[in-house]
């Protein structure tokens, strides 16, 4: 990559470092604190309470929230005050009657605007809702097991923050989670492995699979896809439009568990084929138009990046069959962190102004940093425009197909 240091790209290329920022923060004070398990359940009278008196404390300023957004941004902000480093290590629960202060550090290190977006994006989950009815009924969670792995229920307390979809990446590269809560204590289909849970029936998984299954049409390939609970594969064959499910799994003592404990419950069990196999050599060998659609759910969680770019890659070759990829968001927020910090690497260069982060590209998957910058090569910044393309999340999911 080469970078013409101009003072309109310096201007561009500062900009998209402010937006960068801040997603560092969302990162660092709620979405890890939320994903490690480290925010404590609050309690539902703490929760109202909390949510009666950050409506006090906003009223009169101009802004409006509804009763449910109250009680996203309260707890959103009492996560944020615990997390941030200058507020020292977590605090435990908090008094409800204590007034929220909305001029605290927090805001400095995360904009007023951005908390603002978080909370009219944040949703409250009431009974009935994002709930897999017709799984639930007809999947007998009753521990059958087969080798580490065991279908069990578990049961999911009120008011345990989560993220509920994928993130919003917004033009600038600012990332918006979607942080959801439930108000009722709900009971969940979970796969334990090794007795510790391994996935679950959450609001994400069918919000972020509802997508695909209505998409899926034909003869239609899952690849990993929640094999154990089976939820895509599942509602897949329930539907008439949809002749037969293969579920391509790596995990032989997976592939067996889901065999013999799950797959037997599904009323259209006759529709489904189970493949153990490796996902990206079966697709490097599969022919075009083999299959109607494919869902791809074999990433691995957030973190392996790498593995969605080199899928990517093998199903460019795709004309007539639609690809759809489970979390994808969530994976192009990781790559286009790394777009990012090689294109301030290289305006370091070029301008001698030296950039840190405390999250560098040690942070970022070392091979999808590798292709990454075996990606962008060639790729020339001379005006804003040319900034703006490369950290356009549609750019780069092109560029990465190629």
């Amino acid at each position: 990559m080469h970078i013409h240091p101009t003072s309109k790209v310096r201007k561009r290329i500062l900009e998209y470092h402010m937006q960068m920022l801040h997603s560092v923060s969302i990162k660092k004070f709620l979405f890890a604190p939320i994903m490690s398990g480290q925010v404590p359940v609050f309690r539902a009278e703490e929760v109202q309470a909390l949510a009666r008196t950050f409506l006090e404390t906003v009223n009169g300023s101009g802004l409006s929230f509804t009763h449910d957004e109250a009680v996203i941004g309260s707890m959103l902000y009492r996560v944020l005050e615990e997390f941030t480093p200058e507020e020292g290590p977590p605090k435990g629960a908090a008094d409800p009657n204590e007034p929220l202060d909305l001029d605290t550090l927090t805001h400095r290190v995360i904009p007023d605007e951005v908390i603002d977006r978080m909370i009219r994006q944040g949703r409250v989950f009431h009974e009935g809702e994002a709930e897999a009815v017709s799984y639930c009924r007809t999947v007998q969670c009753d521990g059958r097991s087969c080798g580490d792995y065991t279908l069990t229920w578990e049961i999911e307390e009120p008011y345990d923050l989560f993220f509920y979809d994928n993130p919003k990446i917004l033009k600038g590269g600012l990332v918006i989670p979607c942080v959801g809560t439930l108000d009722y204590r709900r009971r969940n289909p979970l796969v334990k492995y090794k007795g510790r849970s391994w996935r679950s029936l959450m609001p994400d998984e069918i919000i972020m699979m509802q997508d695909a299954i209505s998409k899926a049409q034909g003869n239609v390939l899952a690849l990993g896809s929640n094999t154990g609970l089976g939820y895509f594969a599942f509602m897949a064959s329930e539907k008439e439009t949809v002749s037969h499910v293969t579920v391509v799994e790596e995990d032989p003592e997976l592939a067996a568990f889901f065999t013999s404990c799950t797959l037997p419950q599904f009323p259209h069990k006759e529709k489904i084929t189970v493949i153990q196999a490796n996902p990206e050599s079966f697709m490097k060998e599969l022919p075009d138009g083999e299959y109607d659609f494919c869902f791809e759910d074999c990433f691995a969680g957030v973190g392996n990046a790498i593995s969605y770019v080199r899928m990517k890659k093998i199903c460019h070759k795709f004309r007539q069959t639609e690809v759809a990829y489970f979390i994808e968001d969530y994976l192009m927020d990781k790559i286009m962190w790394g777009v990012f910090l090689i294109i301030l690497d290289e305006f370091s260069r070029a301008d001698g102004i030296p950039f840190s982060y405390d999250d560098d590209e040690e942070a970022v998957e070392s091979e999808l940093m590798k292709s990454l910058r075996e990606m962008l090569r060639l790729e020339e910044i001379r005006r804003p425009r040319d900034v703006d393309r490369l950290m356009d999340p549609d750019t780069i999911k092109k560029m990465i197909s190629e």
